[in-house]
């Protein structure tokens, strides 16, 4: 495993080196993104709770634990990776609808679906393993197995789909160690083949791990990782930064990035510096992301791309609980059961014991 990994990493930094000058997105402008404890406030009226879908709750589709959302216009699918080892699918008013709970090691089985993602122009669902290093298809109207390929041999952390048979994968940079490395690359999964190469990063960095780092949007794919402050437009083509946070003199320093994890995370919690944690969602006029202030306390943030400017959310609804999909005219999170007492949003806490999705409306 180390020899191949050792491969890998050469045939990264040749490929990395090769394509560092061709520039595929020229016209992609890098937008920053100032961020600090005095931005405005969200005006009042921006994000109004438009409605709430309680997820049933049934002997089959208990959801132990929310790891992943995504909706697409026939309903909302949940990933629970740690106890039920499932995705589930609820429809647009939350009722039951099937779950894929496929483990195992032959055909069509995972041994943890560690992420997935919506095809939507083939109806699928697809389904990482990183422990058989494949990818498995199921449909997402009926939740039956279509066809499952193996990826290679490295060692992805997250994926997302970019068009036909090509893939971009995040690489686990602990595989790597200490430095930077390249920790993005697209791949074609049914020829087995990297085609390109980006986020040159430290590889330590991987240990705070995000669940959602890419995200899709009517303008693509972005993808965001935690303690790397540049968020990165993803196509076939590679990967293209987009957006950087500038933290100030508050932001993360190399030396805690290329710090191993207990190094890491006193420095951090000795002096609490700002970096923003993955999860970033963009429409036409907004991007949203969460990140790290004083004393590790998450927040939300909004940024105006045509204001050029970044307010701070205080919603008492949406604060920085949850936030799973953006829409144009909509932005969608949920509550977890545990969460219910804080808030009172849903009826009969006791009974609906599924996560709730909130809508709300984007003014």
């Amino acid at each position: 495993m180390k020899h191949l990994n050792l491969i890998l990493f050469g045939f990264l930094v040749l490929l990395s080196c090769n394509q560092s000058n061709q520039g595929p997105y020229s016209d992609l402008d890098l937008k920053t993104i100032q961020v600090n404890n005095e931005n405005d406030i969200l005006p009042e009226g921006t994000l109004s709770l438009e409605s709430t879908v309680p997820l049933e709750f049934c002997e089959d589709c208990i959801v132990g634990m929310v790891d992943k959302i995504l909706v697409d216009d026939s309903g909302y699918y949940v990933l629970d990776k740690t106890i039920t080892k499932s995705i589930t699918k609820f429809g647009k008013e939350g009722q039951f609808i099937f779950r894929i709970e496929s483990q195992g090691d032959g055909l069509g089985k995972y041994i943890l679906p560690f992420d997935f993602e919506l095809e939507i122009e083939k109806d699928a669902i697809a389904i990482l393993d990183v422990n058989q290093r494949k990818v498995l298809f199921f449909h997402s109207s009926n939740g039956e197995f279509i066809n499952e390929g193996r990826y290679g041999e490295f060692q992805a952390m997250r994926f997302s789909h970019v068009g036909g048979d090509q893939y971009a994968f995040h690489l686990d940079g602990r595989e790597f160690g200490e430095g930077k490395h390249d920790l993005g690359i697209i791949a074609d999964i049914h020829k087995k083949e990297i085609l390109n190469a980006g986020v040159f990063d430290f590889g330590n960095t991987d240990y705070m791990a995000v669940d959602q780092e890419f995200t899709r949007g009517d303008l693509g794919v972005l993808f965001a990782k935690s303690m790397n402050d540049t968020v990165y437009q993803v196509t076939e083509k590679g990967y293209q930064p987009k957006f950087v946070f500038d933290f100030g003199n508050r932001k993360m320093t190399d030396d805690i990035r290329n710090a191993d994890v207990m190094e890491a995370r006193q420095k951090i919690m000795t002096t609490w510096p700002f970096f923003h944690w993955g999860r970033v969602f963009e429409n036409r006029e907004w991007v949203f992301f969460l990140w790290s202030g004083d004393n590790g306390e998450r927040r939300l943030s909004a940024f105006n791309q045509k204001e050029n400017k970044n307010y701070g959310i205080e919603s008492e609804e949406l604060s920085a609980k949850n936030l799973f999909h953006v829409e144009e005219n909509r932005v969608y999170a949920f509550l977890n059961p545990e969460e219910y007492s804080e808030k009172s949003l849903v009826d009969n806490p006791d009974k609906d014991r599924n996560p709730t999705i909130l809508i709300f409306s984007l003014n």
